[in-house]
Parts: C-alpha cells; structure tokens; sequence
C-alpha cells in the first residue's frame, strides 16, 4: 500500500500554494485586518508569486458588515474554513486578540433532550423576563425530526433562518414587531434588528444551560457551546496546543510521520495580541458609535481576559506581539502614524515572509514522484470516502483480477455513472491484498497524470519503485517508439501487479493505445475506465472489439433499492434523514429519472436540506433540469447574488482547464457591475501603494464555494489547485445558462486578466481564450515570442502548440509569421524536433510543409540523424517526383550516422525504392529494393530482419510486374509464392501481417491469381478483427480492394457487403481521426466508393443493397466540412430509389434534405435546386392522392 508522505504536517496536494487563516474579533479589529489587506498581503503574494508559489489569505471578516448571515451557520463556515486551512503549508493561521471576546453565536441545533430541558427550565422558573423569552425560542428553534441528534434514537431542534418568511411572520403579528436583519432586504427597507432577537435567545439560552450544568443535568461540553464565541471556537480548532485535541486535529496529528502535536504549531501559529489601557467608565454609558470603548472592550473583561491567557499559554513566544495602547490614541478614530501599527505591520510581514521561505527551502527536498504519489492516493481516498452500491460490479473487477484472462478490464458508461467512485474502491481494496503490487493512476489528478507521456513515465518509475521492472536508461524521443519502449517494459513485469487508470479519455493528446500491450504478460492485469461519449469514442472501439464481454462492465443507472440505500448513507453521514413520506416520494421522482448517481447527487443536495415539516415536496426529474434547478436554488434559497453564481460558472467554463481560487477572486474583484451590486452590504475599498481599488470579499465567494463544492473537481496543475466542474453533464448544462449569450465578455476578461498577471498560467489561459474567440493575431503574436514558445515546452503543452499552429495554418499570413519567429531557436531547445516532424506530418498545406523544412533545415544543419528524420517527413508529404530529392537526402544524412546499423540504411533503400518506382525510375527503385535486401540479410537479428526482407521482396516483385517481359514475371511470381509461405510460417506483427497480405493480395491480383488474391484481403481482414486494428485506414481500403476483386468477378452480392463495410469502417474512423492529413485521406477514398459505384452503375446492385450503400455513404459525406453538394446528389439519389419500390414517405424524406442541401450550396432558382424541388411536389402530390384512397 502507497504510504501517504507528509512534509511536517502539509497536505503535499497543497505543496505550492499558502492558505492563511486571519482570526479576529469583529468591529475592534478593523484597522488592523486593513492593514494585513492593504499592506501586508500584498507584499507576501508578490513575493510568493516570484518564487512560483500562490499566497491565498482568508479573512472572513474583511469587507462584510454583518457577523452572521441568513442560513445561521457562520460558525459552522468559519471552522471549516480553519481545517482546510489547516492542510496547507505554514503560515496558515493568525490570531489577533484584545480586550473583547467577541460574538457568541447562537447553536444552529440543540439536541431535543437538552432543548426540552432548556424550555422546561425557564416554564418552571420565577423570572419573568426569560419566561417572556420562551415565545422567541418556540418561535426560532424548530423541531426537525430529519436532523439527527448525536445521541442515538433523538433528534434536534434547529435555528430557523433568517429569510423572508420569518420577516413576514413578523410583520403578521406572530411574533414581535421587532426590527429583524433579512439579508434578502437588498434595498435596506426593511432593515429589521436581528441582533435584538439573538440577545434575547442568548439571554435565555445561558441562563437554563448554566443553571441546568449546575444542577448535573448537562455536561460541561454542552455547556461551553451556548458561552463560547466565534473567535475562541476558531482558536480551539486552529491552535492544537490550546486545548484538548478536536477531532479533526487528532486524524491530522494521527497522519504525520511522528505523531507529535507539540511540532504541529512551532512556527505556523502567528499571535497579535493588544492591550488598551484607562478606559473610563463613563465611556461604556456613551452613544453607540463605531469608536467608543464598548467596540474595543467589554464592560466585563473576565471572558477576554480568561482567553487572552490560555491564548498566551499556548503560543510560541517568539511568535507572539503584544502592545499596550492608550484608549485616547483611538477615541477619535485617528489611526494614522500609530507607532504600534507600523510595529504589527513589520512583525506580521517579517514572521509570514521567513515561513514562506523556509517552505520553499523544504520543498526542494521533495521528489516529484513523491508528489505524484500522494496526490494520486489522496484522489483515491477522496472518491473511496464516498462510494456506495456497485457490489457486484466490484465482484466483477475482482473476479478478474483473480482470474487468467490476458487482457484489459474496461468499464465504461455515460457521464455521472460512478466510474471514477468505482476505481477508487476497486484500487483501495486490492491495496489490502499482499499477493500483488497495485498502482493507481487517475487522469487529471494532476498535471503529471494529465499528459501521456508524463502519465506513462511516472508509471514506469512507481513500478520500478515496487520492483515490478527496471527503468530505461533513457527514454525515446519520438513517440512511437516510446510507446513501443513502455509496451515493451510492460511485457516484462515479473512479479503480480495490477494497474488501475481511471479516466483514459481526459488525457490532453488523443493516442492509438501503442503502449498498452495487445496481450498482457500473466503476472500483469490492467483495469481501465473510460466514458462512453464524444471523442472517447476512440478508446472505446480501440479497447472494447479486443476483449471479452467478461472483461466488459458497462455502468448503468441504480436501480430503485441501490438509490435508496445511497441516500441513506449519504444523508447519515451528516446527520440527516428523511420521513418516511418524504423518502417515497424521492424514490417515486427517481424512479422516473435516468437513474444515474450524478442525478442522485443532485437530489442529495436539495433534500439535505428538508425538515421533517417540509411538505412542498418538489424535484425535477432527470439530471439536466437537476442542475439547473441547483443552479437557480442558490439564489433563491441560499441568498447568494445571481449575477456572482452566473459569472463564477461562466468562468470556470470559459478557462481552458479550470481556475485557481485566487483567479476567480481576482476576476470577481475586476467586474466593477459585481462590485457594485454587492457594495451596498459590504466595504470593498482598499488602497495598496497608495491606489484605491475594491476587491471582492472572501467570505461571500466561500459561502458559494462551500454550496458548490461537491460539483468542483480540484486537481494540481504545474503547481497550482485548479477548480473545474466535475462532471461534463454539468458543464454542459451550465453552458447554456451562463457561457453561450456570454462567451465574448467571459473570454475577454479572462484574456485581460492574464495579460496583466503574467505567471506560467498565462501560458496556458491566455492562448486558449485568444484562440476560442478567433483573435488570431494575437493568437499568433503571442506564440511567436520565444519566450512563451519555451513555457509551452516547461509547462508540458506540446500538443497545444500544435493545436494552434495547426489553426492558425488555415491562414497562411500568421502562420509564415511565426515559422520566421521560431528559427531563432536552437537544437538544444527542448522538443523543437518533435515539434517540426509532428506538425509536418499533421499539416497538409505545401507552404507550411515547405516553411517547416527550412525551419528543420536550419536548425538541424549540423545533426545529421535528426535532419534524415525530417526529409523523411517532408518527403513522405509529397507524392511522385517531387518526393525523390527528398528521399535521396534523407538517405544521404543517414549514411552519415547509420552506416553501422544495416536496418535502419534497409528501411531507408526501401522507401527509396518506392519513391524511384512512383517516379518510373525502375533502375533505381531495384537498385535500391536489392540494396535494402543486402543490408537485412547483413544483421538478422532474430529472424526481425527476415520478416522486413518479406516487404521489400513483394515490392521488388511488383516492380518487375511493371517490366513487359516475361522472365520477370516468373521472378514476380516467385518472389510472391515465395513470400505467402514465409508468411504462415514466422511469427509476425499483427501490424506488419496486414501490410504484407494486402500488398500480396494486390500482386496476387496482378498476377492475375484472384483466388489467392480474394484469400489474403480475407486473412487481412481478419487479422485486422482479431488485434483491433480496425480503425487503422488500412482496414477500409482492404474492404474497398477487395470490393473491386468482387466485381471484376461478377459476385456483385459480396461486393456490396464490402462497400458496405468500407463505408462503416471510414465512419467510424473519421470521428477518430483529428489530423487534416488522414481525414483527407477518408475524404479521398469514400470519392472512390462514389467513382466505383458511378462506373459500375447503381442499376446492376440490388436496390435493398444500393440503398444500404449510399445511406452509409450519406452519413461520411455528411461529416465533411463544406459538403453541401455531395449531400444533396446522393441524397437525392436515395430519394429515386425509395420511389422504385414505391416508398413514397422515405424518398421525400431524403427529397427533402437534398432540396435543403441543394438550397444552400446553389441556391434555390438554380437549375438543379428546382429540379429537386419539382421530384419533392411530385411525390407530395402522389403521397397525399395515395392516402386518400
């Protein structure tokens, strides 16, 4: 099992960013908390920033006005926020503490017990004030049988919130016409006084609990809830040494390496602590005002005083300030020029700038890998907490586990089904089990895991870790042969291990799966999970035609019971549940619904919050209407801004791969509209440097991001916490409410934002934001600098450089802008080759090709090896003559650095002597065909060589073929005959195989042997079936030859069945298939199907089998770009045919959408429109007579 690495007592999830927690009291410590803003913070985040670090202080009481908001559970967001704090690197917590206690929230739940205590005490008691106070407790304390008390068999009683409907029942007479706080009240018409009722409650509540403690019918714990303010309450939970141990702080002092809570708060926990002297009595008996000696010190100090010094007791000296000050320096507000300020601003910025550092100096002894590690099982751990169900599909995965089967495990299934839920279990049991190595990597948990090449690298070096395998020396740059390299190192795992990747599809370069081996070694299982949609298509078919249904699991919807037993679950984990009304009628909504956990968790949160008087029992039925009604309800029943909820959203969608919190702050605080509309509750200025800006308060985002929480996924990328949606379903659904009428401003503010802070983020934000608006020059400027050309390369964006310049190709004048930009690099800049081979390969332009070979040309004048690479490429670009210089030149550098290594000069004289053959130049194709024969026949290394000698020896046969002359025919047709025996007997690729029976099959043909033809395009295809290598192009265009061979013999049946199959197969791969290049080369072969079928004439097919045809025919050519004509021609083609056998509704339907088609590309009064449109009132005419009768 991975053990969990802590450096001190940090999560390493958090490992670069700072999270510092400011604890106060509330009005006394205005100046001071403006201070950390104004001055302090600024300069920590800027020295944070130049170290690659994230500096992020949270002070929720900065910019609010108010210390409670409508849902009553302050308290309860405060202390979470101190836990998380908790979890990140030191500095993470500042006290500042004076002569005031602070606020004593009310308890948002009372156990029924104590509450019926508490109300019997006061009826029973002789005063008649808190007797009077029994109707405010009646009234704001509401029984909720749903919310379960820690005493097992009762439940609680809860604090009502303050919305509109308690200011209604107000104004009814139900209660007091006493003035009441309704944070809806936007207008401040309503300004009702909650804190009149609060003390009230207080009063009342302190006086049963004390008596009652005294008695011995309550403890001391349950006393201390109903004294205990906010600012203590965070202390207990912040600073471990001040009191007995919280719960939370136990499982953290439980997870460092030692076990010591007297290492956890050495240097993390920052005191200031100010003491105000000669306060006059008289002054508490003043108007209340923002600056009397009531707002800086409480009448009776034995709270504060009690506070202050087991506060003391518990915190560092060195790491506490204390100062005595005059209450006449304050009485008239003047704070400016107070010495004592200057002091605390140097203390706090000289105590936060030396922990920062010496986290920093730590970090670098952290390896990555041990970074990765954790951060994989921390995912893990966060997934496994909250599984539920799926008993027999985790069955499954261990049935497989266990067993003999030599493939892959996949699981797939639509968004929101569980998968990752399902992985994380699977992973986290097997780790128990000691007959086997487990290693788990779920894609996105970090950017090490995000990328293919730096997800497989990190696989190979944690089972080296676990002495599975060795890892290379050096790995391949070019990516086929690093795939073949880890394929490779997989085959030889020695010991049992089992891989678990979760999330295949979220990998940011789509690749053909090269590295996972076809047939895994017996002491390797692998179990793989992916979705089942859009792009991820193409792992699908990759990975599914290739296994077992056993080695299947495709997730669907929970039934009815496991829905049911997972929501108890849920809801038990935070002491809630349900009536048993309530809970048969979430199942009744469920039960109508898609029925996936996703949608279950959507339900989850909206019944978490019902009380067992709740009665307006109302649910959408299916997920979509499921998140938008979440959308919506946090503004109408959590009291947040809409326009906030809507803009964080759409910027989270907007953003190429999600947004730090110190973004979404920053970029809140740059909307002036937002600003705006929530000033009026809250103080936003700060002046940093002298500047005057607003920015936007951090605990208004919090509230929202504690609501939103469970929809975030929140990943580490290069360093930074990224929060993205979870879930595509939701992202989508989102996308209509809050991007699609907003796309221009959203993206331009994000583009301006990371213009202005420029850190590696900007790397990856900016171009994408530049290049989803169409800003091409910018696009192009920007990749242009050199600069950002080597952070692309540092931050591991290869494949998006390729992205954008093969976009930016589409217009020839940006992009020869950069090309001329990018040959002031040099060799030694990482990746430049890679870069140059792939966009030659990618681009099917002759300017860019021809701009990235003087590119490569100069680059790599002196690196003979890599420049023969490059011909290559270009050369394989071109066709007929223009390829042979090229191919000459690549041979001729490789001669330079290859001379010893007969196979690769082999390879090089074949594809020579293909080039010479296209170009008619028959002395120097066999020349070149006899020379790479020599060189195979010079290193045989294990009979590799003689399996490659079959190609070039088929090729060479088909070049006599061309010869008019009969003996090399006869040599031709040895060479073949020859060739198909070697075949059967050696053991070769499935890859090579197929190659090599489709090019005997064409020499068979010309042979004129079509027997033997017609059975290697059969073995072919099979061969392509039985290894999965149906979505290589080779496979279509087998079916297509073979096709061809059917008709020149007249089996017109079989030969449909194969145009048929060609026409599926080309579907299927140009939805897989990015690269300009290959979707040509579908383009140009279904042009070929047209042209076949054209000149062997659709009237000798069967209709039924004509029909079959061009309906697949329509669906490719539907797909292509700009297609409007071949839509509308075989469309239309369709349509006649519907009308020989008389189905009139199909042939109009297919009229139709040829008309529509014809419309658009020609134009309605052309002649070929009009004749469309004349068939389409035919047919109407004929339909319409044709129902009547």
């Amino acid at each position: 099992m991975i053990k969990v690495l802590l450096l001190g007592k940090f999560n390493l999830h958090h490992i670069r960013t700072f999270r510092l927690f400011v604890s106060s009291t509330f009005a006394d410590f205005k100046v001071e908390r403006q201070i950390l803003q104004e001055r302090v913070f600024p300069k920590i985040d800027e020295h944070c920033k130049n170290k690659g670090f994230q500096f992020h202080p949270i002070d929720l009481r900065w910019g609010i006005n108010a210390e409670a908001q409508a849902n009553q559970k302050t308290l309860e967001l405060c202390l979470n926020e101190v836990r998380s704090c908790r979890q990140y690197p030191c500095p993470n917590f500042i006290i500042l503490n004076g002569n005031r206690y602070g606020w004593v929230p009310l308890p948002d739940m009372i156990d029924k017990v104590e509450f019926d205590k508490i109300i019997s005490f006061i009826a029973k008691s002789h005063d008649k004030k808190q007797i009077e106070a029994l109707q405010y407790l009646e009234y704001w304390y509401v029984e909720d049988k749903n919310y379960l008390s820690n005493k097992l068999g009762t439940h609680s009683y809860i604090l009502r919130n303050r919305d509109n409907t308690a200011y209604n029942d107000i104004l009814t007479g139900q209660l007091f016409s006493k003035d009441f706080l309704s944070l809806n009240d936007e207008n401040h018409e309503n300004n009702i006084h909650w804190a009149l009722h609060e003390s009230i409650l207080r009063n009342a509540l302190q006086y049963a609990i004390e008596h009652l403690f005294t008695l011995g019918e309550v403890t001391e714990s349950q006393r201390s809830k109903y004294f205990m303010s906010a600012t203590e309450s965070e202390v207990l939970e912040g600073v471990f040494q001040y009191a007995e141990l919280t719960t939370n702080q136990q499982y953290s002092i439980d997870s460092t390496e030692d076990g010591n809570s007297s290492n956890v708060d050495s240097r993390n926990v920052y005191a200031f602590n100010r003491n105000i002297d000669n306060i006059e009595e008289k002054s508490y008996k003043e108007p209340q005002s923002e600056f009397n000696s009531s707002s800086f010190v409480d009448e009776n100090i034995d709270d504060s005083s009690s506070f202050n010094q087991r506060l003391k007791q518990a915190i560092p000296a060195v790491n506490w300030l204390s100062i005595t000050i005059d209450f006449a320096e304050i009485k008239n507000g003047d704070f400016s020029n107070k010495n004592y300020l200057f002091e605390f601003e140097h203390f706090m910025l000289k105590k936060l700038t030396d922990a920062v550092n010496q986290h920093i100096i730590d970090v670098k002894n952290i390896e990555p890998l041990s970074q990765e590690r954790y951060r994989q099982a921390e995912f893990k751990s966060t997934f496994t907490d909250s599984f539920v169900g799926r008993i027999a599909e985790l069955a499954e995965i261990f049935t497989y586990i266990d067993g003999s089967s030599e493939q892959p495990f996949v699981i797939n299934g639509t968004a929101g089904q569980g998968k990752t839920a399902l992985i994380a279990k699977a992973a986290s049991e097997a780790e128990k089990c000691s007959s086997y190595i487990t290693c788990n990597k779920f894609i996105g948990a970090s950017s090490t895991s995000s990328h293919t090449r730096m997800m497989l690298e990190s696989l190979i070096q944690e089972l080296a870790l676990n002495n599975c395998l060795q890892v290379p020396e050096e790995y391949e740059a070019e990516n086929d042969n690093f795939y073949s390299q880890i394929q490779t190192l997989l085959k030889k795992i020695s010991i049992p291990t089992v891989i678990f990747i979760d999330g295949l599809d979220k990998l940011h370069n789509e690749n053909f799966l090269q590295w996972l081996p076809i047939q895994l070694p017996t002491t390797l299982k692998v179990v793989i999970s992916l979705l089942s949609t859009n792009r991820i298509t193409h792992y699908s078919a990759l990975l599914l035609s290739k296994i077992d249904d056993s080695n299947h699991i495709n997730l669907t919807a929970f039934d009815v019971e496991e829905a049911l037993s997972c929501l108890k679950i849920w809801l038990k984990s935070i002491q809630r549940t349900l009536s048993k009304e309530q809970f048969e009628y979430v199942i009744k909504v469920f039960a109508k619904s898609d029925g996936s956990p996703l949608y279950l968790r959507f339900v989850f949160e909206e019944v978490k919050h019902w009380q067992s008087n709740h009665w307006q029992l109302n649910l959408p039925n299916n997920l979509f209407s499921a998140i938008d009604s979440f959308r919506e309800n946090l503004t109408s029943k959590h009291y947040h801004n809409q326009n906030v909820v809507k803009y964080i959203f759409g910027l989270i969608i907007s953003s190429k791969s999600g947004l730090t919190e110190k973004e979404i702050i920053d970029l809140l605080s740059d909307n002036s509209f937002l600003l705006d509309e929530i000033e009026g509750f809250n103080s936003l200025e700060v002046i940093i440097d002298g500047v005057s800006a607003k920015r936007f308060p951090i605990a208004v985002w919090l509230r929202i991001l504690e609501q939103i929480r469970p929809f975030l996924y929140e990943y580490e990328s290069n360093g930074h916490l990224l929060l993205t949606l979870s879930n595509e379903a939701i992202k989508e659904t989102l996308k209509q409410k809050v991007y699609d009428d907003n796309k221009l401003a959203l993206h331009s503010a994000l583009i301006k934002y990371f213009t202005g802070n420029q850190t590696e983020r900007s790397y990856v934000e900016l171009p994408w934001n530049l290049f989803k608006i169409d800003n091409n020059e910018r696009l192009a400027d920007f990749l242009s600098d050199i600069d950002n050309y080597l952070a692309f390369i540092k931050n591991n964006q290869q494949e998006d450089i390729i992205v954008y310049l093969n976009y930016l190709a589409k217009g020839d004048v940006f992009f020869i802008k950069i090309v001329e930009k990018y040959k002031q690099l040099n060799e030694a800049v990482p990746d430049v080759y890679n870069l140059i081979t792939a966009l030659l390969q990618n681009s099917n332009k002759s300017s860019i090709l021809q701009s990235f070979l003087c590119f490569g040309e100069q680059l790599f004048n002196d690196n003979p090896e890599m420049l023969s690479g490059i011909y290559q490429k270009y050369a394989i670009g071109l066709t007929g003559y223009q390829r042979m210089p090229y191919m000459e030149k690549s041979l001729e550098q490789a001669f330079k650095v290859k001379e010893n290594n007969p196979s690769e000069l082999a390879k090089l004289y074949n594809s020579l002597g293909i080039s010479a053959r296209e170009c008619v130049l028959f002395k120097l194709a066999e020349s070149s065909f006899q020379k790479s024969l020599r060189e195979y026949n010079r290193d045989d290394a294990a009979g590799i060589n003689k399996i490659n000698s079959l190609d070039v020896l088929i090729n060479l046969a088909n070049l006599y073929l061309d010869w008019d002359d009969d003996y090399y025919h006869d040599l031709a047709l040895q060479y073949s005959m020859y060739s198909l025996e070697q075949v059967e007997l050696l053991n070769i690729s499935p890859h090579f195989l197929v190659t090599i029976y489709n090019n005997l099959a064409l020499t068979f043909k010309r042979l004129l042997l079509l027997k033997e033809s017609e059975n290697c395009y059969i073995k072919s295809i099979n061969c392509h079936k039985e290894h999965n290598l149906h979505h290589n192009f080779s496979f279509p265009v087998t079916f297509f030859n073979l096709a061809i061979l059917n008709i020149e013999t007249t089996q017109l049946n079989l030969a449909s069945i194969c145009i048929v199959e060609t026409l599926k197969s080309l579907n299927s791969s140009y939805q897989i298939l990015t690269s300009p290049v290959k979707q040509g080369r579908i383009i140009d072969l279904s042009n070929k199907v047209r042209d076949l079928i054209d000149n062997v004439g659709d009237e000798r097919f069967e209709v039924d089998d004509i029909l079959i045809i061009y309906t697949q025919l329509l669906n490719l050519v539907s797909k292509f770009p700009h297609n409007e004509e071949d839509v509308a021609n075989i469309a239309y083609n369709i349509g006649v045919h519907y009308v020989q056998i008389k189905e009139l509704r199909m042939s109009l339907k297919y009229f139709d959408l040829a008309y529509d088609a014809s419309r658009r590309y020609l134009g309605e009064h052309h002649p070929s429109t009009i004749e469309i449109s004349e068939a389409r009132s035919m047919i109407r005419k004929s339909s319409a007579t044709e129902y009547s009768t």
